[in-house]
């Protein structure tokens, strides 16, 4: 481990504010490829078509009960859910529609399905199983499909009467947003949440058979070494079986509610580094396995895992998954599918969202897709699989897969690159396979910038949400 001057100054020279998260490759802004109704329409064809079994299907549902400051996420604060849920749920009703109309009548395979938002627990146990029951008409399951679902540790909110409704209709993962136990993050994110809580919510949902995840972020306003590691420390007193760690997207320009956190309160590279440092030593010294940079699995008896030593997981925007569910399909406002080598989004207005269904059109965001060429698809596997999933790029795999000879076509990136296996966040940049560091784990982002075409080589770019 570097002394505290030298990660001062690689921190100095390395700023991870201003580099994207790679939710996706191209990131969200470099969407500029035009979509149309019968564009998506053809898309959801093909993979009906395909009969690719172990697909992902992610449903987002947007309403919360009080706004997180910190929250990036696509979501609308509501007092009233059950009837905005249920327009909501009309809605989606004609998406699937419209959506599977193309299938001619087979249903999609799949065995992944995640309800995330908002607040997915926000609804009302009629509206779940009515959800629910709208989605299992036009799906095949697979043997052993993982539906999860996203949770507020609240009891009220996650009431045991919605417990045991989840476990009924088939629901096997659930993630509970922990974020931070410190009071002092707690009250400026404006959440309010225990750790006596979370405890009896974890016993509950274990007693009726789920999966346990819990997420955390790091780099929060007034957070610190100190307050992350007792909160690592709550966390790891109930022992989920999945810890995913996420670090804090600090962007007021863009997301507006963020500006109530006074600048000097949000922990700048070096204390984000430390910050991230002390919480991996902490979950791998309690014995849980490392999955890409920054997400945890307890046991080996997690898929995950076991696809992570095969080598077969990669990054998207539900975090890691196993490389058979690289394809998602998204419904809900907001919604994002990676599908025939193309992103897109629904319309994140839920009332825009809404309108469109209205009209008999799906409700897509036309002027905002990605249509990967050859070369796209190539960084894309190498950034969200090698980088960011294995730790490892390794040359002769995507020789073989893209055809190219890794060195004259990354001349210009791996030049980038010995400058950072200088600084000790890389090695073996000239061999057939470049490995990230520990000192470089946590500045894996700016490795990944390297390889981004859509940016201009310096390292001074904006930062991004995706």
């Amino acid at each position: 481990m570097v002394g505290e001057t030298e990660l001062k100054r690689l921190t100095e020279k390395y700023d991870m504010g201003n580099v994207p998260g790679y939710l996706s490759y191209p990131v969200m802004p470099h969407w500029k490829h035009p979509i149309q109704h019968d564009d998506v329409l053809s898309v959801f064809e093909s993979e009906g078509h395909a009969g690719t079994r172990d697909g992902y299907i992610y449903f987002h549902f947007p309403y919360c009960e009080a706004l997180c400051y910190y929250c990036a996420c696509f979501m609308q604060v509501t007092s009233d859910p059950k009837e905005r849920y249920d327009a909501y749920i009309d809605a989606m009703n004609h998406e699937l529609e419209l959506k599977f109309h193309r299938f001619g009548g087979a249903r999609l395979h799949t065995g992944e399905m995640h309800w995330g938002g908002g607040t997915p627990t926000y609804m009302n146990c009629e509206q779940i199983e009515r959800m629910f029951r709208l989605i299992e008409r036009r799906v095949e399951w697979s043997s052993s499909p993982n539906i999860s679902i996203e949770a507020y540790p609240d009891e009220t909110m996650l009431s045991d009467e919605k417990l045991r409704l989840l476990a009924s209709l088939g629901f096997t993962q659930i993630s509970f947003g922990v974020e931070s136990f410190d009071p002092t993050v707690l009250k400026a994110i404006n959440r309010k949440h225990e750790v006596t809580t979370l405890k009896r919510l974890v016993d509950k949902s274990r007693g009726l058979g789920f999966g346990v995840h819990v997420d955390l972020v790091y780099g929060l306003p007034y957070q610190n070494v100190d307050s992350i590691r007792e909160t690592v420390n709550s966390i790891l007193s109930v022992e989920p079986d999945r810890i995913a760690t996420f670090s804090f997207m600090y962007n007021p320009l863009e997301i507006r509610h963020q500006r109530v956190f006074p600048r000097n309160s949000v922990p700048g590279s070096y204390e984000r580094v430390r910050i991230y440092q002390m919480l991996d030593a902490q979950l791998t010294g309690a014995g849980y396995t490392r999955i890409g940079a920054d997400h945890y699995v307890r046991g080996d008896k997690d898929p995950l895992a076991a696809a992570a030593k095969r080598g077969e997981i990669i990054y998207h925007y539900q975090g890691h998954e196993p490389l058979s569910r690289e394809t998602f399909l998204g419904f809900g406002s907001a919604s994002v599918t990676f599908a025939q080598g193309r992103y897109f989004q629904n319309q994140v207005n839920d009332m825009k969202y809404m309108a469109a269904l209205a009209k008999n059109k799906v409700p897509v965001i036309t002027d905002a897709s990605a249509l990967l060429s050859t070369d796209d698809r190539l960084r894309h596997r190498l950034i969200m699989k090698h980088i960011l999933s294995d730790l490892t790029i390794e040359k002769g795999s995507l020789e073989r897969n893209f055809n190219i000879v890794f060195d004259n076509h990354f001349n210009r990136e791996l030049s980038r690159l010995r400058d950072m296996q200088l600084d000790g966040f890389v090695e073996g940049v000239d061999t057939r396979a470049i490995h990230v560091t520990s000192l470089g784990r946590p500045f894996i982002r700016n490795i990944c910038h390297v390889f981004d075409d859509y940016y201009a080589s310096s390292p001074g770019t904006a930062p991004s949400l995706g």
